[in-house]
């Protein structure tokens, strides 16, 4: 029995050792209970196996606080969030030129020397302020060559207004002619008409006395003869007699016949010449009023084209009417060009010593005129921006809100300019000797589920967010990341949100101090 304890006395320190060597601190005490327990000598062997069963499970439950405590210290600390509902916006900033838009063109007469110019492009003016001189010799020859060019235009315009007829004359000598030859025609007719008919009525009385010959001639045929009578030979003298009536009969019938087709023909003959006549001045009629229409249609065309000259002519004529004027006034003015009102030099193509080049070679901004912003795109975003899309322009504090005018061509850089004009209204707020920024909204969409893109996550799998679960253990609650794949939907030009197609139940990983995968342990932060 002595053995037996000595044994197990012997085991104990062993285990003491050991948990003495993987907790120090924990066992500092349980040594000093053990210095005092080996002082009393009252104590059994049973109360001595159930307080080693007690420092046992002593020691276990100090090795768990101090493992979880050591893995709650590598735990990654995160921050939660819930999907909610947002607008994800496709949208650039770029750096914009406010410039004055609307000007007024000086007068310059082309070809007039500038004596003296004073001004340059984008200079400021106040009113009074010389701008420059011009000769004034050549000026009054401008002026006299122009005159001479008025009187030209004048002539030349009352040319093209004055109205002129074509001529119908040979159309009504045609309908004439036409005429006669219907009427011709009806007498020719007519007349022929008149021949058979008389044609007609000879070969009908022929005929009759031609049939009555014979109705005689077999009548006395007909009667009894006799041999040797007087009554005999009475009727054999008129048998004879009946016969000849007969033969002449048959001549006349023949002739009236021969009459009454010569007289068919005559008038077929006739109607088809009075036809042709009838036809070759309906043909000549018609070819009469073709060239009446075809001459009256170039009539037409010529007046209308003489219209549209005369138009333009008249627009010539007011323009040389009002160079005319301004002319006279330089030459009033000695040649000298001042400016009226405040301005600003928009555009000066002048040199001082040279004669005034073609077209406008010198505009002063309007008074009070409206402004353009300007700025470049990328042809990626020009094909996304159409006309009368709002722009947010912003020089400062100050933001003017205003639609897309104008959008250019992609440049050799592929480079897309873009005008917008300022409204009237807006037009003080903003100057144009300071820089400014445009906004460009692409699109705007409203979605449910709307998260950081930093909660977006990738794997070979496809795109996924990490929420949390809480798991249950008999060392208490642990947080666990839990992997769900998700479909996004879109991403803000800007990057910091994203739109996701599923309806997340639960918090979402948003942001961690160190990586966590999906199955992690993690610490929220509050």
């Amino acid at each position: 029995m002595v053995k037996q304890m000595e044994q197990k006395r012997m085991n104990t320190r062993k285990a003491n050792i050991a948990v003495r060597q993987n907790s120090p601190l924990l066992f500092r005490g349980v040594i000093a209970h053990r210095k005092k327990s080996d002082d009393q000598k009252t104590i059994g062997p049973s109360s001595k196996a159930g307080l080693y069963a007690l420092r046992f499970f002593a020691a276990m439950v100090l090795l768990t606080l101090l493992a979880r405590g050591t893995s709650g210290a590598t735990m990654a600390r995160v921050e939660l969030q819930v999907p909610t509902v947002g607008a994800i916006l496709q949208q650039t900033t770029v750096s914009a030129t406010i410039l004055s838009w609307e000007g007024q063109n000086v007068f310059l007469p082309e070809g007039v020397m500038v004596d003296y110019l004073a001004v340059s492009e984008g200079q400021s003016l106040k009113s009074g302020d010389t701008i420059l001189q011009l000769n004034i010799e050549e000026l009054q020859d401008t002026l006299d060559s122009t005159k001479a060019q008025l009187g030209q235009q004048k002539a030349q315009y009352a040319n093209l207004t004055s109205t002129s007829t074509v001529d119908s004359s040979g159309v009504s000598s045609a309908q004439e002619a036409l005429n006669r030859a219907t009427q011709d025609y009806d007498r020719s007719t007519q007349k022929a008409q008149i021949a058979v008919d008389d044609a007609v009525k000879q070969q009908q009385k022929a005929q009759q006395e031609y049939d009555e010959a014979i109705r005689i001639l077999n009548d006395l045929q007909n009667q009894p003869q006799s041999v040797s009578t007087p009554e005999q030979a009475q009727l054999n003298q008129k048998i004879e007699e009946a016969k000849q009536q007969v033969e002449i009969a048959e001549d006349t019938l023949a002739s009236a016949n021969t009459a009454l087709r010569d007289a068919k023909l005559s008038q077929e003959d006739a109607i088809i010449s009075a036809q042709r006549n009838v036809e070759n001045a309906q043909d000549t009629l018609n070819q009469s009023q073709a060239d009446y229409n075809q001459a009256k249609e170039n009539a037409d065309l010529a007046a209308q084209t003489n219209a549209a000259d005369a138009v333009a002519l008249n627009l010539e004529i007011q323009k040389c009417e009002d160079k005319i004027q301004n002319l006279e006034e330089l030459i009033e003015s000695d040649g000298v060009v001042t400016a009226t009102y405040d301005t600003q030099v928009l555009l000066c193509s002048l040199q001082q010593g040279q004669p005034c080049p073609a077209g406008s070679a010198l505009r002063l901004a309007d008074e009070n005129g409206q402004k353009i912003v300007q700025f470049s795109l990328k042809e990626e975003d020009a094909s996304k921006t159409s006309i009368g899309q709002t722009v947010s322009v912003k020089q400062g504090q100050k933001t003017v809100q205003t639609t897309v005018q104008t959008i250019a061509p992609p440049d050799e850089n592929g480079n897309c300019l873009v005008t917008v004009v300022l409204p009237q209204e807006n037009t003080p707020l903003l100057s144009t000797d300071t820089a400014a920024q445009a906004e460009i909204t692409f699109s705007r969409n409203e979605y449910s589920n709307c998260l950081p893109t930093s909660a977006i996550r990738q794997d070979s799998e496809g795109s996924f967010i990490l929420t949390v679960e809480q798991s249950q253990s008999v060392f208490g609650v642990t947080n666990l990341a839990v992997r769900t794949p998700v479909t996004v939907l879109e991403i803000g030009s800007d990057g910091q949100y994203a739109a996701i197609a599923e309806s997340v139940s639960g918090q979402v990983i948003v942001s961690s101090d160190r990586a966590v995968s999906p199955g992690s342990s993690v610490r929220i932060d509050s």
